[in-house]
């Protein structure tokens, strides 16, 4: 049964000022009659509450109470089951009052008379007194305060007097009124008998003890010369030296032996050069590991064909360079090769099978894969047949099954590119990001209109990516990212739009429109029944006539 009601609020009753923190109440008559226009009678079920607009808005206050109606007619006090929360008045330029009967669905709202706000009387009735006291009883910035007024003064200050311990000058010191000084006399009285008296008793001491800065010390003065020095003679004692193999000396002086052949007891000049090959004895034309220093050799010291057979990574293939393929050439694997002669670029192979492997080149690089080797996420999500696959340095694969790839390029099954953190790019081209509950935390509700209100005034734009101006034909549609982030603070920075906030914003914007249709289709509704009663009304008088 759909009811019908008018109201109006005759003003905000508040206590008294001496009685600030007594309840307000909101009184509040109006008419209800059913869908047909008669007057509804008993007692009906009716809540009241307090919205900040007319559609929407946050909901401030709320009560229901059994309302006594009489032919229609009802009074009631708001406030009397649920205290009102003046500050909602003060705080607001409107408040708007939603009246629902029973089950009914709430009627289209009410804004409170401009009388309703007769609550500030409860934050201004006393504003001439501060705590209930007159601004009278209390003393100005200027006003001087008498000792005899002050509360709690120390029982040392009580007598008016700041005295304290007295104090005596004693040997060495003088003492006049609050001063302390040295006594003098005393000091130099001190200091006879342990410093010189005179100046000339100093210098007479000095001259005893001490020489002069200019005087000269005489060799035979010296106390403890060492005993190779005590005959005044600097010799060399009696050792004598020999020349050894490979230097001659003449004299007293030393000189080294050079000669061309380079005999053990002979040395090379600087400006020698060898014209022959060498190499170890007894080993006719090979030279060992052994015999060369680490990190000695360069390209530049090796002749064109100075490897001969080298073998490298272990293959028994004639001249194998990083290589393990059954042909054992560089640049030449049996399963791909992009060039019909062996002077491609550098191959990696993993076994003789011709498994995966990498080449490079001046043109390409490239990683491939035998996909036919089942690869597991870490999270066990399985991945299929695996072109690429990428490993954590702890979680590198041994032995099947391979679960511990953190991301993997894949050839078939469900995924192309899959991540341990659940995002994955279907073999339909469809990009799926991680959504699970589990992985979530710090839940906060959200306001669908205020993210409504605030997508509304968000700049939407078409553009094109810089990168892609060489074709002019791709544009795009939506917001700056700095926008976004500025109007709702989410993802990671203002660089960059997430699509799960793009999403989220999207689905709490349509909730938002869905609740305003849903009330502008009660309003509506209760707007054409009051039509039709008025039309009613309306050919009821003219049928009177």
């Amino acid at each position: 049964m759909r009811k019908v009601f008018v109201a109006f609020a005759a003003c905000l009753l508040v206590a008294a000022p001496a009685a600030a923190e007594a309840p307000a109440y909101l009184p509040v008559q109006g008419f209800l009659a059913d869908a047909e226009g008669l007057p509804v009678d008993g007692d009906m079920t009716i809540r009241f509450a307090l919205y900040t607009a007319d559609l929407g808005g946050v909901e401030l206050w709320n009560e229901t109470q059994v309302v006594p109606v009489d032919q229609g007619f009802f009074t009631v006090y708001l406030g009397d089951v649920t205290v009102l929360d003046l500050a909602g008045f003060r705080d607001h330029d409107g408040l708007w009052l939603g009246v629902r009967v029973g089950a009914d669905p709430e009627m289209a709202r009410f804004q409170i008379a401009t009388t309703g706000y007769a609550a500030f009387a409860q934050y201004a009735g006393d504003a001439a007194t501060l705590g209930g006291t007159p601004a009278a009883d209390f003393l100005t910035s200027a006003t001087p305060i008498d000792w005899a007024d002050l509360s709690g003064v120390p029982a040392g200050f009580a007598d008016g007097s700041d005295d304290g311990a007295s104090y005596t000058a004693g040997t060495g010191l003088t003492l006049a009124g609050t001063t302390f000084a040295a006594d003098r006399p005393v000091f130099e009285g001190w200091a006879q008998g342990v410093c010189y008296d005179t100046e000339a008793e100093l210098t007479a001491a000095l001259d005893d003890n001490y020489a002069a800065l200019a005087h000269a010390h005489a060799w035979g003065t010296l106390t403890g010369v060492p005993a190779g020095f005590a005959d005044g003679v600097d010799d060399t004692g009696s050792a004598t030296y020999t020349a050894g193999a490979g230097l001659t000396l003449t004299g007293t002086a030393f000189s080294v032996n050079f000669a061309g052949s380079g005999a053990a007891a002979t040395s090379s000049r600087s400006d020698h050069n060898h014209d022959t090959t060498y190499v170890n004895e007894g080993q006719a034309d090979s030279v060992s590991s052994a015999m060369v220093a680490a990190d000695t050799l360069t390209a530049a010291d090796i002749a064109t064909g100075g490897c001969g057979s080298l073998e490298v990574f272990g293959t028994a293939a004639t001249n194998a360079v990083l290589h393990y393929g059954p042909s054992g050439l560089l640049g030449q694997a049996n399963t791909w090769q992009p060039y019909a002669t062996p002077t491609g670029g550098v191959w990696i192979e993993g076994s003789d099978g011709e498994s995966g492997g990498f080449f490079a080149d001046g043109n390409m690089a490239a990683i491939w894969s035998p996909t036919d080797s089942t690869v597991n996420l870490t999270d066990g999500t399985v991945v299929g047949s695996t072109l690429l696959a990428l490993y954590d340095e702890d979680l590198l694969p041994g032995t099947t099954p391979f679960n511990t790839a953190t991301f993997v390029f894949s050839q078939g099954d469900t995924r192309r590119i899959a991540a341990n953190n659940g995002a994955y790019l279907s073999s339909g081209g469809i990009w799926t990001n991680t959504s699970d509950r589990a992985l979530k935390e710090d839940f906060e509700q959200v306001d669908p209109q205020a993210v409504l209100d605030r997508l509304a005034s968000l700049p939407i734009t078409e553009w094109s990516y810089k990168n892609e101006s060489e074709n002019g034909s791709f544009r795009h549609m939506g917001p700056m990212a700095q926008d976004f982030h500025a109007a709702f603070g989410l993802g990671y920075d203002e660089r960059s739009i997430p699509t799960a906030d793009a999403d989220g914003v999207a689905v709490a914007a349509i909730q938002a429109l869905h609740r305003r249709n849903e009330d502008l289709a009660r309003r509506n509704a209760d707007l054409e029944a009051r039509i039709q009663r008025l039309e009613a009304a309306v050919e009821a008088l003219a049928a009177g006539r």
